[in-house]
């Protein structure tokens, strides 16, 4: 999209099952975007062509963060059984290559998997303090469940060890980062119950 006129520029397919994570290397001029069956393509920010698909061994990388400092891809394994829709799009039985329910590191210009470690059940959201060297991952622990139990899991950039958990209401989605407050802002969505009960949804801060 051209933000400025709000017009679709181009439309770029050959992403496989389910496009999912998106992030970019402005230095160096490369979009990278994951999907659900185990890949990694890689674009020319300036041509929006695809100049690699990389096969991963991480299943659906559902969301992205590019680490410039390490050159890495940082992408969340959600974990959800998605085999039947799949197999239907593929024409054929798509192999496992993960157990779900991780953060994985890559390297961005291989796909090589650099660390990989178990957030807790279904992450969704990642971000990375590159200030503070950590990376918050939201889990929401359920798929469509009537009582969800949220969590944040917080893992040290470099070494990708779980620093802490918080419990959050149900079900925790996206991240953003005021740096000069040191403040940490997500976003959550209802549970089924909640959907029933008519509650908002809400943000939630988090101090660092």
């Amino acid at each position: 999209m051209d933000t400025r006129k709000q017009q679709l520029e181009k439309v770029i397919p050959g992403f496989g099952f389910y496009a999912t994570g998106i992030a970019i290397d402005e230095v160096g001029r490369r979009v990278f975007v994951s999907n659900m069956q185990g890949q990694l393509m890689t674009l020319n920010a300036d041509t929006l062509e695809i100049t690699h698909t990389q096969e991963i061994e991480a299943d659906q990388l559902l969301n992205l963060v590019y680490d410039p400092q390490g050159n890495r891809l940082l992408g969340v394994d959600q974990g959800i059984d998605r085999d039947k829709p799949r197999n239907n799009y593929l024409g054929q039985t798509y192999t496992r290559r993960s157990s779900g329910h991780q953060l994985f590191a890559l390297d961005a210009d291989s796909g090589k998997v650099l660390a990989k470690v178990d957030t807790d059940q279904v992450p969704i959201g990642l971000l990375l303090d590159a200030q503070q060297q950590r990376i918050y991952v939201t889990n929401r622990n359920g798929v469509r469940v009537e009582n969800g139990a949220g969590t944040v899991t917080v893992f040290d950039a470099r070494s990708l060890q779980r620093i802490n958990t918080l419990a959050l209401p149900p079900h925790p989605n996206s991240l953003a980062l005021d740096e000069a407050n040191h403040g940490l802002f997500v976003t959550v969505k209802n549970d089924g119950a909640a959907n029933k009960a008519g509650t908002l949804e809400s943000v939630v801060r988090i101090s660092e």
